[in-house]
């Protein structure tokens, strides 16, 4: 049986916004370094990054680091404003949809 993590994320590699705004919880939140980002806000961000067609999650070194009913975590690699990094992130599961949401870069140059 596949995982929940799975399907959602084949949404993710499909670049669907509409399946992926179906995973979402309604009292999402993000966080990235200091900021919080609503679940408006996160969307429209995913949709910048699926229109970016110079990205594709699945030539970047993509590990998927946990993955459970209760949460799902993984990494990528990808060069962000001529600098390459790791981005990590973890999401926290609320009644099957994504809940909470943290991300973290790692600058690997």
């Amino acid at each position: 049986m596949q995982s929940h993590f799975f399907n959602m994320f084949e949404t993710i590699l499909a670049k669907d916004i509409e399946a992926f705004e179906s995973y979402m919880h309604p009292e999402f939140i993000s966080v990235s370094e200091f900021e919080m980002s609503t679940r408006e806000d996160f969307l429209n961000g995913m949709q910048e990054w699926f229109d970016d067609e110079t990205f594709d999650l699945r030539n970047a070194n993509l590990i998927i680091l946990a993955d459970n009913a209760d949460m799902h975590s993984f990494q990528y690699e990808r060069n962000i404003d001529g600098k390459r990094l790791r981005i990590t992130n973890v999401a926290l599961i609320k009644d099957k949809k994504l809940w909470r949401h943290i991300i973290n870069y790692i600058p690997l140059d």
